[in-house]
């Protein structure tokens, strides 16, 4: 409702508040929502936690990867891409991939992982995958609309007024001691 301000949403947005753990009948859900929605582009699992398996049979790498391989090859025989939802974890680290919550399995499977983060300049959207350019998008959040819109390279967007001075210097007189 609030992003469409009051317009009515397309006839082809199909929406599921439930599904069931991919374990318990998940699948044979998803499978149905395809039969009956064959022009079904993209689909949106909110959250990861909410449909895997909650009893792994094997360690968390190895249930984890399994859950991610199968959604991926899902996706590719139905022809869909698939945005899976997960957290982060509380602790900072090094590697933005790494603050993803769970095990490597997780970002080690997906095809394209979106990390989105709040710094000390403002929100970054982290994206990086097989197919994609590795990127840091620096985004903003209109609570208005309910939508991000990217602003630019973070980078560039975050950067110090005194550092974006001495490049603008520097682009206008070359190099200088």
């Amino acid at each position: 409702r609030q992003v469409l301000q009051g317009d009515p949403p397309p006839e082809n947005l199909i929406f599921y508040t439930t599904l069931p753990r991919l374990g318990k009948g998940g699948w044979s859900k998803l499978d149905e929502s395809i039969k009956a929605h064959p022009d079904t582009r993209l689909v949106v699992l909110d959250t990861f936690a909410r449909v895997k398996p909650n009893k792994p049979q094997q360690s968390q790498y190895d249930e984890e990867y399994g859950v991610m391989g199968a959604l991926q090859r899902w996706a590719q025989e139905q022809g869909v891409a698939v945005l899976l939802i997960h957290h982060t974890r509380k602790l900072e680290a090094d590697y933005v991939l790494d603050e993803v919550a769970g095990s490597t399995a997780i970002t080690g499977a997906a095809d394209t992982v979106m990390v989105l983060k709040r710094t000390a300049h403002g929100m970054t959207l982290h994206v990086t995958g097989r197919d994609v350019e590795t990127r840091e998008l620096a985004v903003k959040f209109d609570p208005a609309l309910g939508l991000w819109s990217v602003l630019g390279e973070a980078e560039e967007v975050h950067m110090s007024e005194a550092r974006r001075e001495i490049i603008e210097l520097l682009h206008q007189n070359g190099p200088m001691t």
